[in-house]
């Protein structure tokens, strides 16, 4: 009978061809398949080295097999990524849980794009994927309105005009509700979509003369609840994969006190521009991987 715990493979890749050295026979089953699948991204001048273990070495085949699948239906081309990006990539994408997609999914897309063209930040969106768990892909299918369990090209929204025209507006007068139970929801609609999200908000009254004893209505958004408690939203706050923003908006209603002044204070979370980088590279699309080679192999060719 086979001791699984001590059956591991050593993978080497030189420019002189791949070598093998398995302990254990279930190593070396699964061996070839996982050199035939990274050797499309391996670097020829270099040497890589890992050993994994027989327990991880489905979820590496997996990740790299579900790389080629995307690169060739979206036909992104691909070449050798060095050896300091594969090596670890093979490791952290292996410790994955067979029965989580999306994870899988980040993995593979990100090494797509690393080998289509990489670039110093894919050195940090490989950490970064390396420590989120499926909370974290909950909060950003939310985030972004996208499916990440099944791969599917996505391209990260970067307009925040909604928010900027909001603020604009409400710089001259004041904004007129009629309901306090619902008309707050209309006014933040512009800004609850696939930019931000909001997150909380509620409605203050503060006394014009004194700032003191101030009557707060307030209403959370029980989704983003778990994400907070479970620190998902700090821990991507922290790495910049989302942001938090506050604001207050004057407001008036012709059933509340005139003789107050009343404020709808509301945070929403949004994707910054280093997250929609980040999500460009683990969900690469077909539009800009390709346009972006042909633009490059046409340039040197007028070169030449």
């Amino acid at each position: 009978m086979t001791d699984k715990a001590t059956d591991e493979t050593s993978l080497e890749i030189s420019e002189t061809g791949a070598k093998f050295s398995t302990k254990g026979s279930a190593g070396a089953r699964a061996a070839h398949s996982l050199i035939d699948m990274v050797s499309p991204f391996t670097e020829g001048g270099g040497a890589i080295g890992d050993v994994i273990r027989y327990f991880r070495q489905d979820m590496a085949i997996r990740a790299t097999q579900r790389s080629l699948q995307i690169a060739e239906t979206l036909n992104i081309p691909i070449k050798p990524v060095p050896a300091k990006f594969l090596v670890d990539w093979v490791e952290k994408a292996s410790l994955e849980d067979p029965q989580d997609n999306s994870l899988t999914e980040l993995w593979a897309g990100l090494l797509v794009s690393a080998g289509n063209q990489i670039s110093p930040a894919h050195y940090q969106f490989k950490r970064i994927v390396s420590e989120m768990t499926p909370a974290h892909i909950e909060l950003l299918s939310i985030i972004c309105d996208h499916n990440f369990d099944h791969y599917a090209p996505y391209t990260p929204v970067k307009d925040y005009s909604a928010l900027t025209s909001l603020f604009e507006k409400e710089k001259d007068e004041l904004v007129a509700i009629n309901d306090l139970e619902a008309d707050p929801m209309d006014i933040l609609n512009g800004l609850d979509n696939n930019t931000f999200k909001v997150e909380r908000f509620s409605i203050v009254t503060v006394p014009k003369f004194s700032m003191n004893e101030n009557l707060e209505i307030a209403r959370n958004r029980t989704v983003f609840n778990n994400y907070t408690d479970a620190h998902v939203i700090k821990h991507f706050i922290e790495v910049g994969i989302i942001d938090r923003i506050e604001r207050s908006i004057k407001v008036k209603c012709e059933t509340l006190d005139n003789r107050l002044a009343h404020y709808l204070k509301f945070t929403a979370l949004y994707l910054t521009p280093f997250g929609s980088d980040f999500l460009e590279a683990c969900v690469p699309t077909k539009l800009s991987k390709v346009e972006e080679h042909q633009n490059k192999t046409s340039s040197q060719e007028t070169s030449k």
